[in-house]
């Protein structure tokens, strides 16, 4: 190859790199920004039930948190601005990536009857500014990863939550059956059956929350989100 094809076929690759480059970079530019949808669940007190949409999101790989700011109307004609945490105490997610639907129910903190007016999204970036753009208020995609809050089991002595066992295990007291449950996200309740003076009872751990029916050996528990 003599000289002066060489370099054209130098400026020819050279300029296919800046093609491409442009090529990506107006993709990514003309991504739309995250969805979000925020509903009032019925309660008292009420509860957000919040979505988050980021499969258009061009505008980073992924987000520490996202803050909501929602105004709401109370019951007395006042507008009330929270701002909330979308994963503050979450548990199993420190933050938001590209490419999933989040979903979290999170406690208002104002009156029975409030409404919302508007509500806005955005997301810091790992120094604390806003990235842009901010997520646009729309209906989001079904979820496909949802949130929980941090979980805690109410104790009920001498209560037994009867069928619906997905696994059982022997154990010493209640609360390790408590513990086995809490660290289980199949489990929604269990039963600890303790039989005459033996040291061991059995933990039944259920995916379910049965009704409750008395019994004299039994300890059950349910979890509850915070």
């Amino acid at each position: 190859m003599d000289i002066r094809r060489y370099r054209l076929h130098r400026a020819c690759a050279t300029h296919r790199y800046f093609i491409l480059l442009g090529l990506l970079t107006w993709a990514a530019a003309t991504a739309g920004p995250a969805v979000f949808d925020v509903k009032l669940a019925a309660g008292n007190p009420p509860r957000l039930i919040v979505k988050i949409d980021t499969n258009p999101w061009a505008a980073g790989a992924a987000a520490p948190t996202a803050n909501l700011t929602v105004t709401f109307t109370t019951p007395d004609k006042r507008r009330v601005n929270k701002t909330y945490d979308f994963l503050e105490n979450a548990h199993g997610t420190t933050y938001l990536e590209q490419g999933h639907v989040y979903q979290r129910t999170l406690p208002t903190g104002v009156a029975s009857g409030s409404s919302i007016q508007s509500a806005q999204l955005e997301f810091p970036n790992r120094d604390g500014k806003t990235d842009a753009p901010s997520a646009s208020k729309g209906p989001a995609g079904a979820a496909t990863v949802v949130v929980p809050g941090p979980s805690i089991m109410t104790f009920e002595p001498h209560v037994n939550r009867n069928l619906r066992d997905y696994t059982s295990t022997a154990v010493k007291s209640a609360q390790d059956c408590s513990n086995l449950c809490l660290g289980a996200a199949q489990c929604a309740s269990f039963t600890l059956v303790k039989e005459g003076t033996s040291q061991y009872g059995t933990c039944w751990l259920k995916s379910t929350v049965p009704p409750p029916e008395p019994c004299d050996n039994c300890t059950s528990g349910v979890k509850k989100t915070q």
